[in-house]
This record gives structure tokens, C-alpha cells and sequence, in this order.
């Protein structure tokens, strides 16, 4: 199945990692590293200026992406369970 995250991207719901908040993403020191880490080697999609959410993607680890969406992540979960996703 095939996810839209905004704008025109789609990706497949198999290569989804994880769906964040934007407001509770960063306060896990973890997390906020990793964040950190993505938007400085380029790996970091902006898809609109009003960023909701983060989608985690990997089809390989090498190839990670995170996409800022513009799109709540409650919003992303509920079409994943609709649409039988299994996130």
C-alpha cells in the first residue's frame, strides 16, 4: 500500500519505520540527535512549511529518509490502520 505524507509524496507502507509528533519528537535526547543527524547529511525531506509530523522511511538503512510532513501524525496513523497498513 502506498502512504501519502503531503505534497506529492507517497511512499510505501512497508518501508515506514516510525510516524512522530513534531511537538514530542525532539524530547527524547535520542531522538532529537537523530533528528539532528538526518537534517545535516541531507536526508531530511521538507514537505511543507508547516511541519506536523515526521515520517521515518527506509528501504535500506543507507537510504533512510525523514520526511517533515504537513500532515498530523494522528492523521497518518489513522489511514495506515484504515487502510489495513498495520502501523
Amino acid at each position: 500500500m502506498i502512504l501519502h505524507l503531503g505534497g506529492d509524496e507517497a511512499v510505501y507502507s512497508k518501508d515506514i519505520v516510525m510516524i512522530m509528533d513534531v511537538q514530542t519528537a525532539g524530547q527524547a535526547p535520542h531522538t532529537r540527535k537523530f533528528l539532528m543527524q538526518m537534517e545535516e547529511q541531507g536526508r531530511m525531506v521538507l514537505l511543507d512549511e508547516s511541519v506536523k509530523s515526521y515520517v521515518v522511511v527506509a528501504h535500506e538503512r543507507e537510504n533512510a529518509r525523514v520526511y517533515a510532513s504537513p500532515i498530523s501524525a494522528a492523521t497518518l496513523a489513522k489511514r495506515c490502520v484504515e487502510r489495513g497498513m498495520g502501523l
